[in-house]
């Protein structure tokens, strides 16, 4: 295997395990506590990794343009995403919304499409059909009382 491969797999067990962590402690502490406090302790140990193994030459390049757009993007994504995910998580438990976020990798898609102006063919349309599709059946289908 390759050494990207492996680490997108370690990237999922890790999640998978952080979700199922979130659930846990989401029955007891509100979303909108949950979250800043996981973001602060994990921008303090991103702070610290990063410190210690990168070369920081790279942020130091990043114009003024791009930093607004990264701290853009951390708001959008780290705050407001992470906030309606932890939601869903309590309303909804953690199979099926893992389920119905099956819709994230179109959604990246689709968004590149309108907002980088990225190509898109026939076929990756209909991939992305191919792989939602499941998505509310299944998450319809797991609400359903077992008949045994």
């Amino acid at each position: 295997m390759l050494l990207g491969e492996i680490l997108s797999l370690g990237s999922a067990i890790t999640w998978g395990i952080s979700v199922s962590l979130f659930k846990i402690i989401g029955n007891s502490v509100s979303p909108y506590i949950l979250n800043p406090l996981k973001n602060t302790i994990g921008t303090i140990l991103f702070v610290l990794t990063t410190l210690l193994v990168s070369d920081l030459s790279a942020v130091n390049a990043l114009n003024t343009n791009e930093a607004l757009i990264l701290a853009l993007s951390g708001i959008i994504g780290i705050t407001i995403a992470d906030v309606l995910f932890l939601i869903s998580l309590n309303i909804l438990g953690t199979s099926r919304s893992a389920i119905i976020n099956t819709i994230y990798s179109p959604m990246v898609i689709m968004l590149a499409y309108f907002i980088l102006d990225e190509s898109l063919t026939f076929a990756d349309i209909v991939g992305c059909l191919l792989y939602t599709s499941p998505s509310p059946r299944d998450a319809t289908l797991s609400r359903m009382p077992s008949s045994a």
